[in-house]
């Protein structure tokens, strides 16, 4: 349309406007997301983003893909990397990201806890974890504690190392609101 109203030489000045606006860099989204409760998460696939738990804390999500311009995959893509039952999503052995989830308030049991640690380099939990067992030692953990104090989480995995996250938080960004930050009298302390 610029051509078309434009004759002189800012004719060009809007081709160089258009051509910057085209080849911007374009920032990558991260690998997961996380609910701000640990609810539900999803992770970006090369087609766009498959979401771990279907019609459960979907207004995040959403807002997420939209954010970053990915397109919702099926569950089947979810399927294809994981086995999940119950509230537990374990990754299977050639999944891309060794990262295991823990969607229910309780604490798993220690069995499901060692299932979910043995496969896994990162394990997410939506809830408090008292004793970490000897089996997850190397094994590193977001639990409910982090939930409260961080609020959602964006993690992108690192490049330059095999077992590092970078961690993106939205409650941080917020700044310190007295509406919007835990207090101690919720009961954190108690985790």
């Amino acid at each position: 349309m610029w051509f078309c109203l434009v004759r002189d030489k800012a004719r060009w000045a809007g081709l160089l406007a258009i051509c910057a606006i085209l080849w911007w860099p374009r920032v990558t989204p991260p690998d997961i997301w996380i609910d701000p409760e640990g609810g539900n998460a999803a992770i970006r696939a090369s087609a766009g983003a498959h979401v771990m738990r279907e019609r459960v804390r979907q207004y995040g999500l959403e807002q997420w893909r939209e954010h970053y311009g990915l397109r919702s995959q099926a569950i089947s893509a979810r399927d294809a990397d994981y086995i999940c039952k119950g509230y537990g999503c374990t990754p299977k052995s050639e999944a891309a990201m060794k990262v295991g989830f823990w969607f229910r308030n309780k604490p798993p049991k220690p069995e499901r806890l060692t299932e979910l640690c043995q496969i896994s380099d990162l394990v997410i939990l939506r809830s408090p974890v008292g004793d970490w067992l000897d089996e997850c030692a190397g094994v590193n953990r977001i639990s409910a504690v982090d939930f409260r104090t961080l609020g959602a989480i964006e993690l992108t995995r690192q490049t330059d190392t095999q077992k590092g996250w970078e961690i993106k938080a939205a409650q941080p960004l917020r700044g310190h609101r007295y509406w919007s930050s835990p207090s101690q009298a919720e009961g954190d302390a108690a985790y």
